[in-house]
């Protein structure tokens, strides 16, 4: 039953996923909508994207859609948790457990096959800029909703806020980063040392101002 989980759109394969039962946590619902398969899919098979079904293209290869659904609603993934994927192939369950963990959240993937890393690389960098676009597009309809009230009401120029699902789910995923390369992706380790040195360099702003 669960090899019938296909569609025509992202959208309609999760549906599927979650009518016959192979998803019944609505977070695991919420990250493969927001992580589109077709960014992970080999172009010579892009018209599969939504099929139910492995695909496989030289060392690039994704199981069907209804294997990751049962495994990611297994694993009741929580904000924090950490993650290790060996063998992380395209990044596409890693992309996932990224929006499921949590930008704070140590997401380590390891790889073999330096092609594959590279397809999981464009891959997931494609997927940011798609949620980017979206995450501008709410805004500016925001904005634009704003504008019109205020007019409306008589009131002055006003901003409106951009916040919404869309750019949390483009920063959580981001956290998979470009970081793809000889076998290992980039982890928050690095983000966190980045950080510890802008703190420090700080401080000792801070002290040379006092003396």
């Amino acid at each position: 039953m669960a090899w019938q989980s296909s569609g025509d759109t992202n959208d309609e394969m999760v549906d599927q996923m979650q009518a016959f039962g192979v998803i019944t946590s609505p977070r695991v619902l919420d990250a493969f909508r927001v992580v589109d398969r077709a960014f992970f899919v080999p172009e010579r098979v892009k018209d599969a994207a939504y099929s139910d079904q492995p695909l496989k293209v030289g060392n690039v290869h994704l199981s069907a859609p209804h294997i990751y659904g049962t495994a990611m609603d297994a694993l009741d993934l929580q904000e924090g948790h950490s993650f290790l994927n060996i063998g992380s192939g395209t990044g596409y369950i890693s992309s996932i457990a990224a929006y499921l963990t949590g930008p704070t959240a140590i997401n380590h993937n390891i790889e073999l096959h330096e092609d594959v890393c590279a397809h999981a690389r464009k891959s997931i960098d494609s997927l940011n800029a798609h949620l980017a676009n979206r995450q501008r597009e709410r805004e500016q309809r925001a904005a634009a909703a704003e504008k019109a009230r205020l007019a409306q009401s008589g009131g002055g120029e006003g901003g409106a806020g951009g916040g919404g699902g869309s750019m949390t789910a483009m920063a959580v995923v981001e956290a998979m980063g470009a970081g793809w390369g000889k076998g290992k992706e980039r982890g928050d380790e690095d983000e966190r040392d980045e950080g510890e040195a802008a703190d420090q360099e700080w401080e000792e702003e801070e002290e040379e101002e006092e003396g």
